[in-house]
């Protein structure tokens, strides 16, 4: 399928791969996109357990997951976390008289879900942290089935037998970027939606279709492989790109093609 390879001046590391004969969406066509896996745009959970779309930073992730929940017709719930600040150095609450709870919300980190999150029934999502106490591992994936106050109940999807189960709120700690001493608990969901999600959350899952959203270039290492080979057949997956990474084709000069960034450590693969 790759048979171009650009090496990229001033980078050692970095490539541009040519995509020829594959079939792609530019970013200015969004809904054809979501139609090549949604036939008529119609919202069918049945597509989303083994249709993703594949992203490479988690703000893509969460514009294309709102994009496919929009389209289920069910009535959503937000759950709205309960926030706080531990081990903080702040004895005149200095800090605590800056930072308002609207400031506190608005952080977040990779794994940790938002202050809020809503979600609809029917709706496909991911186990955000381990639950030994449920028996469910990081990842997992589930199927909202009821929408309770204080809980969501989900059916699982990924085990030899689906099981009902009602998860809770439940605790998360994360540093915050001003340094080792700030840290936030939050008290939220555990769940993310699973329409779409980044390359490396879709290791070692075999899918039907995938859309492999580009434009958030370059790929790390390895990230390419992971993302080009979830689906058996070559013509389940589609490209989507932004219009400056489409060139001409070299054996069909009239012909445009599709190019991604692709950085590669050689003492890697040694």
């Amino acid at each position: 399928m790759i048979i171009y390879t650009i090496h990229i001046e001033n980078d050692e590391d970095s490539f541009k791969i040519g995509l020829p004969n594959m079939q792609y969406f530019t970013s200015d066509q969004p809904n054809d996109a979501v139609e090549w896996l949604y036939p008529n745009k119609k919202f069918d959970p049945t597509i989303a357990l083994n249709s993703v779309i594949l992203a490479s930073t988690n703000d893509s992730v969460d514009k294309w997951n709102e994009t496919i929940q929009n389209m289920n017709p069910n009535v959503g719930r937000t759950y709205e976390a309960k926030d706080s600040f531990d081990e903080v150095d702040d004895e005149a609450n200095i800090l605590k008289n800056i930072l308002t709870d609207n400031v506190l919300n608005s952080y977040n980190k990779n794994g940790v879900p938002s202050h809020f999150v809503n979600f609809k029934v029917d709706d496909v999502c991911i186990v955000l942290r381990a639950l030994p106490s449920l028996e469910l591992a990081t990842n997992t994936r589930v199927q909202v089935v009821e929408l309770l106050q204080h809980s969501v109940k989900v059916k699982t999807l990924n085990e030899p037998k689906s099981r009902y189960i009602c998860i809770p709120r439940i605790t998360f700690q994360f540093r915050l970027q001003y340094g080792e001493s700030y840290q936030l608990t939050r008290v939220q969901i555990p769940l993310r939606l699973a329409y779409a999600m980044t390359f490396n959350k879709s290791q070692s899952q075999t899918l039907d279709r995938v859309l492999i959203d580009c434009t958030g270039e370059p790929f790390a290492h390895g990230h390419a492989y992971v993302a080009f080979s979830r689906v058996r057949n070559c013509k389940n997956v589609r490209v989507y790109v932004n219009e400056d990474q489409l060139h001409e084709s070299g054996n069909h000069p009239r012909e445009m093609m599709p190019f991604i960034t692709n950085i590669v450590y050689e003492e890697v693969i040694k």
